[in-house]
């Protein structure tokens, strides 16, 4: 996982040196404004990454403190980051903007309350658009290969439906300081055949069957520290690209006569 830049939440700093020791850097994203404070600086609540392209609120890209963030993801990883002009507030469904999962290659989320720029990432590239009736879809549902660990009926059975494999999890046994229960897609993330966890999986009522499952597909877990699984809004994983010149920076460009992309 050397080739690869780690993005995670505040939350999520006490393991940043054992997520370090995997990848090539790791960058830590600040809180967004106007959000609850207990998952404002999460990243599966503030982007959708789809491919190259990620999408945010364009009031939170713009800050002094997060533009050094893309800057680096635009350099080294060719990222293009879409903004939309829709800020999250401090409560459901006005809080799940960018939140959304991928999976299989198309797009599972409330799609009322997602950002109109992430449904037009599907349209664009021929990917189904599913609703499903749980907004918290990115934090609900972790991605390993071609199998999705998710304890969320609605997404299972919507992903079922469109022929992809599931493990289902049962409820609880992750930690989200502030709430009762956390998610299996906030308590890590997966890039290149590795799965990577904030704390120790076999602690997971399901402890087992999650490492047998990744197991039988050859997929390495890693689990960083001995504590219990924690949901810190996942990891976001991204692949540094090595013909990319140093030098380059980031620029804007319009996609249509309202929304930028920043590359």
């Amino acid at each position: 996982m050397k080739n690869y830049v780690a993005v995670i939440g505040q939350g999520g700093a006490a393991y940043r040196n054992a997520l370090a020791a995997l990848c090539a850097d790791v960058l830590l994203l600040p809180p967004a404004e106007g959000m609850d404070p207990r998952v404002a600086s999460h990243p599966d609540m503030l982007m959708t990454v789809w491919g190259q392209d990620v999408v945010m609120p364009a009031s939170y890209a713009a800050r002094a403190d997060v533009r050094p963030i893309l800057d680096t993801l635009c350099r080294r990883c060719g990222v293009r980051v879409i903004t939309t002009e829709i800020s999250p507030g401090s409560v459901y469904p006005h809080d799940v903007v960018c939140n959304s999962l991928l999976f299989g290659g198309d797009l599972y989320g409330k799609l009322t309350a997602l950002a109109p720029e992430i449904r037009q990432l599907a349209v664009r590239d021929g990917r189904k658009a599913v609703d499903v009736a749980q907004g918290y879809a990115g934090c609900s549902a972790l991605a390993c290969g071609d199998v999705l660990l998710t304890a969320d009926p609605s997404i299972r059975d919507a992903v079922c439906a469109c022929g992809g494999d599931v493990l289902f999890l049962s409820p609880g046994g992750i930690r989200l300081p502030g709430y009762d229960t956390g998610f299996i897609g906030g308590a890590g993330g997966y890039a290149d055949g590795h799965a990577v966890f904030f704390g120790d999986v076999r602690g997971h009522p399901d402890g087992d069957r999650i490492a047998q499952t990744l197991a039988a597909r050859g997929i390495v877990c890693h689990c960083l520290g001995e504590r219990e699984l924690t949901d810190f809004g996942g990891i976001k994983f991204f692949f540094c690209r090595a013909d990319l010149p140093l030098s380059e920076k980031c620029g804007t460009m319009r996609i249509d006569s309202q929304r930028e992309v920043i590359l």
